[in-house]
């Protein structure tokens, strides 16, 4: 099964339900995890051309993407 991006509203309604676990300020991206099924999501501002970073992008991302991406604690990826 695949799990598919979230764009816009809908992405940050669905944030609304996660967990932060990483916040890089200076590229606008936040990592969150989903408690409920451990599922990781990265959530952007892909269109920096638009005022405000335009719609915000929710994907799915691996525990190793995001170690490899962000100094991060291994541990820090576990389901609390």
């Amino acid at each position: 099964m695949s799990i598919e991006p979230v764009m816009g509203r809908d992405a940050q309604e669905m944030a609304k339900h996660l967990r932060e676990l990483v916040n890089d300020d200076l590229r606008w991206i936040t990592v969150f995890i989903d408690d409920k099924t451990g599922q990781l999501w990265r959530m952007s501002f892909p269109h920096s051309e638009m005022h405000g970073g335009g719609p915000p992008l929710l994907e799915p991302v691996t525990r190793e993407e995001v170690l490899q991406e962000f100094l991060v604690d291994p541990s820090d990826l576990d389901l609390a």
